[in-house]
């Protein structure tokens, strides 16, 4: 929504090659956040190899965007549990990745 007078951008989504994350690292400076987004590779426990998180994804911003993500994520959330159902989460994380069998 712009201000009156102010022109909107136009907006143009580029196909882009979508990623999967099950993890988000999150960091801060004084001048920005960074995001750091992985996906959760199994290990697997006959071969004693452990789980590894690959980091593939670095989003950094400002403190006044990443405020904004946070309230645009929010009112997403809301709209989703209510067209759809609450998002129930773990009671505890888990202490340790789960192996592969």
């Amino acid at each position: 929504m712009s201000k009156k007078g102010e022109e909107s951008p136009e907006i143009i989504i580029e196909e882009q090659e979508g990623r999967y994350s099950t993890n988000c690292m999150v960091n801060f400076t004084p001048t920005e956040f960074i995001f750091d987004f992985g996906t959760l590779q199994p290990g697997i426990q006959e071969l004693n190899l452990k789980a590894k998180i690959r980091y593939h994804t670095r989003i950094r911003t400002s403190p006044q965007h990443a405020k904004m993500i946070f309230q645009v994520l929010n009112n997403q959330i809301t709209q989703y549990e209510k067209n759809i159902g609450e998002i129930n989460l773990p009671s505890q994380p888990s202490k340790k990745p789960p192996a592969v069998a």
